[in-house]
């Protein structure tokens, strides 16, 4: 797959995360960060959208009279008012 050399090239090394722990002396504490994205990282969203759009693509294959839109994590499920609780079942 031609996009894990692009992504390792930003996952594939641990960085650090600092906590200043509150207390007496003022510790800052360093956590290694070794898998997954961090908060506001720019490529977060699409490597979500990659890893979510074959399993969203396959529940659609099994509906085909619904409409699946997505915006990141949210999933709304458009269908006929007579199959709804059944697809909502086997979501």
């Amino acid at each position: 797959m031609q996009l894990i050399p692009f992504v390792r090239a930003f996952y594939a090394f641990e960085f650090p995360l600092f906590y200043n722990h509150r207390n007496h002396e003022n510790d800052v504490i360093v956590i290694p960060f070794v898998m997954g994205t961090r908060k506001g990282d720019p490529l977060g969203r699409a490597l979500f959208a990659l890893t979510h759009f074959r399993a969203l693509h396959s529940i659609a294959s099994h509906f085909p009279s619904c409409l699946f839109p997505s915006i990141v994590n949210d999933i709304h499920i458009i269908t006929p008012p007579s199959i709804i609780s059944f697809t909502y079942e086997h979501f």
